[in-house]
């Protein structure tokens, strides 16, 4: 017997999918069984990756033909396109198989791309075909899985069309009625489908020594013969772990006394690796007898294959009785295939195979009672359990305890995953830990203060000190919010009413459309229900935006996000979202009311102009949830706002304009739209100025910067007067209007510094300017009469102004303390095969068993570890701004660190190593060894997989401008210090930083801007030079290929690369979505760092180094208001238990036990987010 198991590559990758589903709409599938056959498509849809394809060929009397027969990539855009798709599919007509297999086996024979990826058809129909002939289709080399739901479908048909397919299977499922039958079914085959690591698998037998061989039984997979007795066979596309037997009965020549073991057969096997061009791996392999072979006895997996073989014979025999109604025989026959059974010995190593043929043989017993069971359901029952015998291959037969014959890992967790997706449709999330194949994705965050913000408010004026009023549940970062009006709330409940599993009973909602109130005015509050629109983080990690539900007579708060209400086939996905506002409301030329509209900015689509922003304004209609772009295409808008009347829209706009690099002044322009023909009416109002908020019909306020200071601004548009609001000599930002001359903006009315302990005008506070006001008349003080020493931020105005909102720091709980809890948050990933958490710390590096996690704090002063024993410091220096990259050893327990001031290139910055990391956990304290030596600046060390010696970068042989080249330390363990050498890497004129060794140790990736023109700015915005794009360098030959840039021009930032631990992809941290807000409404003002923008990441051939030159094509991984940076990418799951950092991971938020907080309850810059060190010069 000869077995072949497909590998698990040593990449663990599997192929891209190519996958048709062909869908019967025909009148018999109207009702509950179309919803069950959405809902499994649906399924399909979540569970495709982003390489892979997925066309719906519905078909009754004939195939509905996709546009030029396109096969939809399976981004966020075509998982969008095709739940819409299959959610607006409706029963009618005839039954047309072949002319629905006929239109999706084109589909697959014009893909453009096949090399490398794996294809396949799901056919589905729930009865007899009554047009055409589905038998008549030739399916080439594509596996046809074929499932019949209900008891009335044409069993032998579907049978046939799978049988005569390259690898196929016939699924039976009785029930149309069961809901979670067909979801399941789909899941087991999409679950083989997905996880294929061979393609065009064949084994060649070839007779060696005289042998010769007299027969290859394969089970039903092609075979062909070829020169001098060989045979080949052809298995196609095997899954991974999937095996193939075949029996192969040889005559061999007679023994020779003086051999003892000659070759008497090779096999060589050859495939195809996934997602590969011209890559075919081969295996050749002796088959050897022993001199005293004919002595042992078979083993127990040849006895077990040999007892299947039997028993699928003898299943086709009583197939053969029972559809001549001869039922007795077919007892009998059943009779002698268990007595077959009981002859092999259960306690070898073939038990599970045993078990599985029994109860087939127990199910067969009871489908072969009477005439009318076999008909109702053993027939199909038998040849799908034929069908599997002959592919090997699982096959749903149609009982409640199914046979699982062949069921591979992957399989059984899609099952999993398919039962919970069956419980909860609208979850945006249902992952589990082997889906992240690819490992995770660890980052560190910027600006995102440590403590979560929430969303408070207070009476005009206030009242006293703490005043304030807690406005959400208090789950979660919250924060931009903004109220809605009260019939648009009316909508909102009546939607969620409809809604499955939404529970909104104990909120008001009146069924009087008459009675509208769109500007919140009401002094009668008994038994209203408020509505909030706000961002919180609270699914999955997602900046996105919810509602709140606010009963006044209850004092209870319910939360939903947007796809709580309206489904996650519109809000779903990795994405921020932002600005929510609510337009519409207001009687129509016709003499109707128009319906209420939110209005927001999504980076849901990619931009196609590289380093532009993704931010895209949209409104979705709150009765219908009908959904539209309002930002013209090839543009980004950011902070949209609604006329009091709820017909226009302001934007701050890119139109006309690039983002250049820009860091806090964005300078955008203002635009005004109506919501009916946005694309239409848009006009130009106002230049450089952002943040735009409608006092009156014809009055926006604004803010820009001048000079030094940021100040608030308004514009009439019937006068097109500009007037400044605010006074010069202070910032004051994102205002909120009041009405046409009153207005709340945030205020610094002094300016500081990281040393400062701040005083109370150095705090970002609430305050209302009035253009009204008598000469020498304050501004309303709000915030600062009720906490003086916090920050806040975005103002928003409630109930014409009786109430300002605003969010800030939840600090009022906090002690003085000089420690803070440090936790790991999930955010949801765009891929499945890769998670994606957030560290609360700089640098994360993971050891090479991905057991260790290892960071520095805001301040570079201490190098925390995260293992087994907890999450500790093991390292700490005497003040700030002294450590900062520290990065394991590849081989042994030593973290390697730079110590001395960061970024600043004419400073000595020396590398050291920590042995022994993890002896700190039993207190002893680690002495930090010196490595490199010269005085010179040295940085960003990384190992090669052997950890013998490590890349670095250093401004050694930088002459004056301090140039900076990549170096090799021969000793990683003692350095130059100890006597080891420096090889050179690279010499230019240029900067080369951020080294990383691949993980194969052949390749070398690294940030440079040795391409930056001659005719460039030397400082980008007045930090570092800029135009930093990736490379990499073939460590043999030293050839180095640009691998990836941010803008066309070279401009921008592609930084701090990391290998995937499979080496065929690199994640960045780069500014290639630019900016997704408005940078003056984040928690900052100074800027220390660079702020680069979002983690990206791009694919790569690591065994062709011209092929990645210049790629094109990158993803997005994280979607943020804040700046994600210095990216590590371990090969552990954020559940692999043999993770012990990820007991740290959480999935909800936290509050420090320890924060950021003075004596006097004031928050320190800590607080801010801010990395409390100088402002890079380098």
């Amino acid at each position: 017997m000869v077995e072949i198991t497909a590998p698990c590559t040593d990449k663990g990758r599997t192929a891209s999918l190519d996958l048709v589903v062909a869908l019967d709409t025909s009148g018999s599938m109207e009702g509950r069984k179309l919803d069950h056959v959405k809902q499994a498509a649906e399924f399909v849809i979540r569970k495709m990756g982003k390489r892979d394809t997925l066309t719906f060929v519905p078909f009754s009397s004939k195939a509905v033909r996709p546009s030029a027969l396109a096969a939809a990539p399976m981004n966020a855009n075509g998982k969008h396109q095709a739940t819409h798709f299959v959610r607006a599919l409706t029963a009618q007509g005839n039954t047309n198989i072949q002319d629905g297999l006929q239109t999706a086996v084109r589909i697959l024979q014009g893909r453009r791309d096949k090399t490398g990826r794996a294809a396949g058809i799901f056919l589905m129909s729930d009865g007899e075909e009554n047009i055409g002939n589905g038998r008549e289709v030739h399916a080439h080399d594509f596996p046809v899985f074929t499932f019949g739901f209900g008891s009335d479908h044409d069993h032998h048909l579907l049978y046939d069309i799978a049988h005569k397919s390259h690898g196929g299977t016939y699924h039976n499922i009785p029930h149309s009625s069961d809901a979670n039958k067909l979801l399941r079914y789909f899941a087991k085959v999409l679950g083989i489908l997905r996880d294929v690591s061979a393609l065009n698998l064949s084994v060649t037998l070839k007779p060696h020594a005289g042998a010769t061989i007299l027969e290859v039984d394969p089970g039903n997979h092609q075979v062909t013969s070829g020169g001098h007795g060989s045979f080949t066979i052809h298995f196609g596309e095997l899954a991974r772990k999937e095996q193939r037997r075949t029996i192969v009965m040889l005559q061999l020549p007679a023994v020779r006394n003086n051999d003892k073991a000659n070759t008497v057969m090779v096999v060589e096997c050859s495939y195809d690796l996934p997602d590969e061009w011209e890559c075919r791996r081969s295996l050749h392999i002796d088959m050897a007898r022993n001199r005293n072979a004919s002595l042992n006895p078979p083993g127990g997996h040849f006895q077990g294959e040999l007892a299947r073989r039997d028993q699928a014979d003898r299943i086709g025999k009583m197939k053969m009785l029972a559809d001549a109604k001869r039922f007795d025989k077919a007892l009998v026959e059943l009779t002698e295939a268990k007595k077959a059974l009981r002859t092999i010995d259960s306690t070898q190593d073939c038990a599970d195979l045993l078990d599985a043929l029994s109860l087939e043989l127990e199910h067969l017993q009871q489908l072969l009672e009477s005439h009318k069971v076999y008909n109702d359901n053993g027939s199909a029952y038998m040849l799908a359990a034929m069908l599997s015998h002959d592919r090997q291959r699982f096959a749903a037969r149609g009982l409640e305890n199914d046979v699982m014959l062949y069921a591979l890992p992957r399989m059984l967790k899609y099952v999993s995953q398919a039962d919970e997706f069956h419980r909860n449709p609208d979850a945006t999330h249902f992952r589990r830990m082997d889906d992240e194949s690819r490992g995770s994705i660890a980052f560190f965050t910027s600006y995102r203060p440590p403590v979560p913000l929430d969303i408070f408010y207070c009476p005009v004026p206030p009242s006293r000190k703490g005043g304030e009023l807690h406005l959400t549940d208090g789950v979660s970062y919250n924060y931009n919010c903004r109220p809605i009006p009260q019939a648009a709330v009316k909508t909102i409940i009546k939607h969620l009413r409809q809604a499955p599993g939404a529970v909104v009973d104990d909120f008001d909602c009146d069924d009087d459309d008459e009675d509208y109130d769109n500007d919140g005015d009401d002094d009668d509050d008994s038994g209203r229900t408020a509505g909030f629109i706000f961002v919180s983080e609270r699914e999955h990690g997602l900046e996105t935006l919810h509602i709140a539900l606010r009963s006044t007579a209850k004092s209870k708060v319910e939360v939903f996000s947007l796809a709580d209400i309206y489904g996650s086939h519109l809000f779903g996905g990795a994405r921020l979202e932002d600005s929510g506002c609510i337009a519409g409301g207001y009687e129509g030329d016709d003499g109707f009311r128009v319906d209420h509209y939110l209005v927001y900015v999504s980076t849901k689509e990619p931009m196609q102009e590289r380093r532009s922003p993704w931010t895209v304004v949209y409104k979705t209609n709150l009765r219908t949830g009908q959904t539209e772009r309002i930002t013209p295409p090839g543009t980004s808008d950011l902070s949209p706002s609604v006329s009091p009347s709820g017909r226009k829209i302001a934007v701050a706009s890119f139109q006309g304009k690039i983002w250049d690099g820009e860091i806090n002044d964005l300078k955008t322009n203002i635009y005004v739209t109506s919501i009916d023909y946005p694309s239409r009416e848009r006009r130009l109002v106002i230049e450089n100025g952002g943040w735009p908020s409608w006092g009156s019909e014809s009055v926006i306020f604004f803010h820009r910067k001048v000079g030094d200071t940021w100040g608030v601004f308004r514009y009439n548009l019937r006068s097109r007067e500009t007037l400044r609001v605010t006074p010069e000599g202070f910032d004051a930002i994102t205002p909120a209007a009041i009405n046409e001359t009153r207005v709340v903006v945030a205020t610094i009315r002094q300016k500081s510094q990281f040393t400062d302990v701040r005083n109370e005008n150095q705090y970002r506070h609430i305050e209302i300017f009035d253009m009204r006001a008598q000469p020498g008349q304050p501004p309303v003080q709000i915030t600062q009469k009720t906490r003086p020493k916090a920050d806040h931020f975005n103002p928003f105005v409630m109930d014409g102004g009786k109430y300002i909102g605003y969010h800030r720091c939840k600090s009022e709980h906090l002690q003085q303390g000089d420690d803070v809890e440090r936790r790991f948050h999930k955010v949801q990933s765009p891929h499945e095969d890769v998670g994606v958490f957030r560290v609360s710390g700089a640098f994360p590096t993971f050891s090479k068993d991905g057991s260790k996690l290892a960071f520095v704090d805001n301040e570079f002063k201490a190098v925390w570890v995260a293992d087994s024993q907890g999450v500790r410091v093991v390292f700490e220096t005497n003040g700030p701004d002294s450590i900062f990259s520290p990065v394991w050893n590849q081989k042994k327990d030593i973290l390697y660190v730079c110590m001395g001031p960061s970024f600043k290139a004419n400073e000595t910055l020396e590398i050291h190593a920590i042995p022994d990391v993890s002896s700190a956990a039993n207190g002893r304290r680690l002495e930090p060894r010196l490595l490199t030596k010269g005085k010179f600046n040295n940085a960003f060390p990384f190992t090669n997989p052997d950890g013998t010696k490590f890349v670095f970068r250093s401004t050694r042989d930088g002459g004056d401008k301090n140039y900076k080249n990549l170096y090799i330390m021969e000793d990683a363990e003692f350095g130059e210090v100890g006597g080891g050498k420096v090889t050179r890497l690279t010499r230019g004129n240029w900067i080369d930083t951020h080294c990383q060794w691949s993980p194969d140790g052949k390749l070398i990736v690294f940030s440079s801007n040795r391409d930056k023109p001659a005719d460039a700015p030397e400082r980008d915005h007045g930090l570092d030079p800029g135009y930093f794009a990736v490379y990499l360098m073939n460590v043999s030959d030293r050839s180095v290929v640009r691998v990836i840039r941010s803008g066309y021009d070279l401009s921008g930032h592609v930084n701090h690369p990391v290998f995937s631990p499979d080496g065929r992809s690199i994640a960045v941290t780069s500014d290639l979505a630019a900016v997704s807000v408005d940078p003056m409404s984040l928690p900052t003002f100074l800027h220390s760092v660079r702020p680069y923008g979002d983690i990206f990441s791009v694919d790569i051939d690591p065994d062709d180094l011209e092929k990645n030159k210049d790629l094109e094509r990158f993803d997005r991984v994280t979607h943020s208001r804040y700046e994600n940076s210095t990216p590590a990418w371990t090969v552990f799951s954020t559940h692999d238990p043999h993770a012990q950092w990820n007991l740290e991971v959480m999935e909800d938020e936290y509050t420090p036990a320890c924060p950021y907080a003075h004596r006097d309850g004031g928050e320190s810059w800590h607080m801010t987010g801010q990395m409390c060190i100088p402002k890079r010069t380098c």
